[in-house]
């Protein structure tokens, strides 16, 4: 019953955002690996880009972003460097799904030189996270373990973590 609502959860998301295939104009990589798109041409003309961010989701449509995440979506944040996404936040509940890890492969691969990666499956406490910078001669691979240790407690292998508001090197 659970995994039912969470489907509904997100086909009624989906129902008012739609998806894009575009990362500069998503802003969740829901379970089932497609992006929730947050550009809206009415507002923007460049639907490459979004049109709005993470907390306009409650003040516009009344979708609690933590809910998103609750429910297994994770929130990506990035900018751009000469046209192609610079992957830098991730911010997830729960291990991701097959579908979502392929969409973050999709996204990672478009990146080159370094990406900074910041992690954060506690959302509700603020600065609850990682940070480790990945350079184009780490593998994709290395950052998912990364990840799913960071997931599963382990922060033996994170650069900088940050513990409520304050922080401490690793």
């Amino acid at each position: 019953m659970i995994e039912q609502e969470r489907k509904s959860f997100f086909d009624e998301i989906v129902s008012i955002l739609g998806t894009t295939e575009i990362f500069t104009a998503a802003g969740y990589i829901l379970p089932d690996g497609s992006l929730l798109n947050l550009a809206n041409e009415d507002i923007c003309p460049d639907t490459t880009v979004r049109a709005y961010t993470h907390s306009d989701l409650k003040t516009f449509f009344g979708i609690d972003n933590n809910e998103i995440l609750i429910n297994g979506g994770i929130r990506i944040g990035f900018c751009e460097i000469n046209n192609i996404p610079y992957a830098q936040i991730f911010l997830m509940e729960f291990q991701p799904t097959t579908e979502q890890w392929n969409k973050l492969d999709e996204l990672l691969n478009l990146s080159s030189g370094t990406i900074d990666l910041e992690m954060d499956i506690t959302p509700d406490v603020w600065g609850t996270g990682f940070y480790k910078r990945y350079t184009i001669k780490d593998t994709i691979k290395n950052m998912k373990k990364d990840m799913i240790d960071y997931i599963n407690g382990d922060k033996t292998n994170i650069g900088h973590f940050n513990e409520g508001l304050g922080e401490k090197d690793l």
